[in-house]
Parts: structure tokens; C-alpha cells; sequence
């Protein structure tokens, strides 16, 4: 909002405003994917870790 208002007291024209936002929402859209894509890791390798451990689990009960 904060920017709209700088371009509307700088007597910015609507296609640098509209280019602006397209730039700003294609990089949040990066940014995004990127906490995404380690989350799904993060949360890949603890099923991984849970998966190991009730296996474990099960082979130590029956010794």
C-alpha cells in the first residue's frame, strides 16, 4: 500500500505501477516456493526418521 501511495505522489503513470507490482509479486512468488520446497524437505526427512524408528521399534520387540 505503502508503494502505491509513493506512486501516487510521484505522478507515476499506471504502466510503471502495474510493472512494479508484477515484479514485486514474481519475486514473493520465489521466495515462496523456495520456504516450500524446504519445508517439504524438512518435513521428508522427520516421516523418514519417524518411518526408521517405529521399524526399529518393532525389531527390537520381537528379540
Amino acid at each position: 500500500m505503502d508503494t502505491l501511495i509513493d506512486f501516487d505522489f510521484n505522478n507515476v503513470s499506471y504502466d510503471e505501477i502495474i510493472g512494479s507490482i508484477l515484479i514485486n509479486l514474481n519475486k514473493c512468488l520465489k521466495d515462496n516456493d523456495e520456504i516450500l520446497d524446504e519445508n517439504n524437505s524438512k518435513g521428508h526427512n522427520g516421516f523418514n526418521l519417524m518411518k526408521y524408528g517405529v521399524i526399529s521399534t518393532q525389531y527390537l520387540s520381537y528379540m
